[in-house]
C-alpha cells in the first residue's frame, strides 16, 4: 500500500496550514490509519504529549488529542 496520503497531508502542514489555518495542532504526529501498528503510534504520540493527525487512504483526516481527566 502506498503512504502517500500520509505524505500529503504531512505536506499541507509543512506548506504553512498550521500556522495559516490552524487545521493540525502546534505538535502532531502523522499517522497512517492503515498501518499495523497504528495504536502503538497514537497511544505512544499521545504519552508523549503529541496530538494525533490519523490519516486514512481515502484523504480523511482526524486529529485526535489525549483528554485530561475529570478532576
Amino acid at each position: 500500500m502506498s503512504k502517500e496520503h500520509v505524505w500529503s497531508a504531512l505536506d499541507r502542514a509543512v506548506e504553512g496550514r498550521v500556522a495559516e489555518d490552524g487545521a493540525y495542532p502546534e505538535r502532531a504526529w502523522f499517522v497512517d490509519a492503515d498501518a499495523p501498528n497504528a495504536g502503538q503510534l497514537i497511544a505512544r504520540a499521545l504519552d508523549e504529549g503529541y496530538a494525533v493527525v490519523l490519516v486514512s487512504a481515502d484523504g480523511r483526516e482526524r486529529v485526535l488529542a489525549a483528554a485530561e481527566p475529570a478532576a
